[in-house]
């Protein structure tokens, strides 16, 4: 018999010198390699994304994030935020946020 293992959504928050340096990139490819849907954006205090699978997965995923960034990104604090999944469809880089007061190193 085959477990039902229902999907997740991870919602991470970068914060550091992680813009300007391929994150976004990063991010994307690592998805894509996983499997995982979802998007990744640069925001005021740093890169924002969305992950959406199993969870398993995604916890793979968040610790690729940080264990595999770019060699110039120092990532100096990353939060994380398990919430119901909404259907993302593939994974895309996303225009930046330009709202808020701008808080990351570059």
């Amino acid at each position: 018999m085959i477990e039902y293992q229902p999907l997740q959504r991870l919602r991470l928050e970068v914060r550091g010198a992680v813009q300007g340096v391929g994150f976004r990139p990063f991010v994307y490819r690592l998805a894509e390699e996983l499997g995982v849907n979802g998007w990744v954006a640069n925001g005021p205090e740093g890169v924002l994304l969305e992950a959406e699978g199993l969870v398993e997965t995604l916890n793979e995923f968040a610790q690729r994030v940080r264990s595999d960034a770019p060699p110039q990104a120092a990532i100096h604090e990353l939060n994380a935020a398990w919430l119901a999944p909404c259907g993302h469809q593939g994974f895309e880089i996303r225009q930046s946020a330009q709202s808020g007061a701008r808080t990351t190193v570059v």
